[in-house]
């Protein structure tokens, strides 16, 4: 019994410490001295998205210094090469689509990213929001430019589906309440909109994985 638990007491303080080297190392990226040059901790940045594959701030921080030394192809590569090694999650499309200034994406590149995304994790909460998000900002440009009816229609559908998905019968997350509000008005779904105005606010959101990005705009 004394070995278990020397055992369990050893894995807490090994835990204990890896956390606390992510964590050193994510504040030495996020921080910068006076006298220093930006771009100088490209070694730290792989260091930690060895430790942690998908840090959001390693990455943030890589695709920084290939956009500011004006290698964007190298960008694109990098995420490439983030989606290969994590076939199984989503994240490198959340991040490459947060990120997607660097890259200078289109709303449609972004839409067909997420859509990757989407078809790993079906589920994947952050990845349905910003689908949602994508297609209302499609449908909101539309509007205020050359008002398509079909272009309309595709887009405020789409971003219906995605935010929906979001809903449950009792309430309505705060970030999708308003936009699902004006396009039921727009679709003219009045029992919709109706049901809608019962429910209460589920809450907001927090997507930590764009936490700490810092996107050029």
């Amino acid at each position: 019994m004394k070995h278990i638990y020397i055992s369990i007491f050893l894995s807490f303080i090994t835990i204990s410490a890896y956390s606390q080297t992510i964590e050193k190392m994510e504040l030495d990226l996020r921080s910068m001295r006076s006298n220093e040059k930006w771009g100088g901790k490209m070694k730290t940045a792989r260091k930690l998205l060895k430790k942690d594959p998908l840090n959001p701030i390693a990455v943030n921080y890589i695709a920084e210094w290939h956009y500011r030394k004006g290698t964007k192809d190298d960008i694109g590569i990098f995420f490439d090469d983030l989606q290969n090694k994590n076939p199984f999650s989503a994240t490198p499309y959340i991040l490459r689509v947060g990120l997607g200034s660097y890259e200078d994406l289109t709303i449609a590149n972004m839409i067909s990213y997420l859509e990757k995304g989407h078809k790993i994790e079906p589920d994947n909460e952050q990845v349905i929001f910003m689908l949602g998000l994508k297609y209302y900002e499609l449908f909101y440009n539309e509007y205020n430019d050359t008002h398509n009816k079909d272009s309309l229609d595709y887009y405020a559908e789409n971003a219906t589906v995605y935010f929906e998905k979001l809903s449950s019968t009792d309430c309505q997350p705060f970030q999708t309440w308003g936009i699902l509000m004006q396009l039921y008005n727009y679709q003219q779904y009045y029992s919709k909109l109706k049901e809608m105005q019962k429910k209460d606010f589920c809450g907001s959101f927090y997507f930590p994985a764009l936490t700490f990005s810092t996107i050029y705009k």
